[in-house]
C-alpha cells in the first residue's frame, strides 16, 4: 500500500503485511526506536539491529551509505 512520495524517505515507500518497503529493493520489519529486521534481496542478506534512536531514518541512511553505496 502506498504511504507517501519522498523518494528519500524508507518509511514512503510503501507498507504491507507488517512490513516496510524501503528504498534499494530492501524491505525491513521495524521495532520501537530503531529496531530493525533489514533484509536485502539484491545483496543475497540480512540485518538485524537494536538500537535506542529517535531519527529511524537516520540509521537506514547510513546503512545504505556503508553497506550499498560505497
Amino acid at each position: 500500500m502506498s504511504n507517501g512520495d519522498d523518494p528519500n524517505s524508507d518509511w514512503a515507500q510503501g507498507y504491507g503485511y507488517q512490513f516496510w518497503r524501503c528504498r534499494h529493493g530492501a524491505y525491513r520489519g521495524d521495532g520501537a526506536f530503531g529496531q530493525y529486521c533489514l533484509v536485502m534481496p539484491d545483496q543475497d542478506a540480512a540485518l538485524a539491529i537494536t538500537g535506542g534512536v529517535k531519527d529511524m531514518q537516520a540509521v537506514l541512511n547510513l546503512i545504505w551509505i556503508d553497506l550499498l553505496l560505497r
